[in-house]
């Protein structure tokens, strides 16, 4: 796989972005970009405002969704951590 960056273009609150990328996270860079467009079309469908008010609370959702997802993720580890010492405790005996 070529890590090589390139530049491609996205639109982002109507907005065309050219940002330079590595080539295996294009697909990411295009779903995020897919992702504010599609939450920001759920908020403008709800409320009436301008796109920087629409794109502020798309930001805050997509804030708030990546904090649960890391307080989940942070969750699990320390669950898996707690029955990895358990089985350690079983093994030594």
């Amino acid at each position: 796989m070529d890590d090589s960056e390139f530049p491609i273009m996205l639109t982002v609150a109507g907005m065309q972005c050219r940002v330079t990328v590595p080539r295996k996270d294009e697909g990411l860079y295009r779903d995020a970009a897919r992702l504010i467009r599609e939450t920001m079309r759920k908020y403008r469908e709800r409320l009436s405002g301008s796109d920087s008010l629409l794109l502020a609370y798309t930001a805050l959702h997509i804030a708030a969704d990546l904090i649960m997802t890391q307080q989940s993720e942070e969750s699990i580890l320390k669950r898996v951590r707690e029955v990895n010492q358990e089985l350690d405790g079983v093994v030594e005996d």
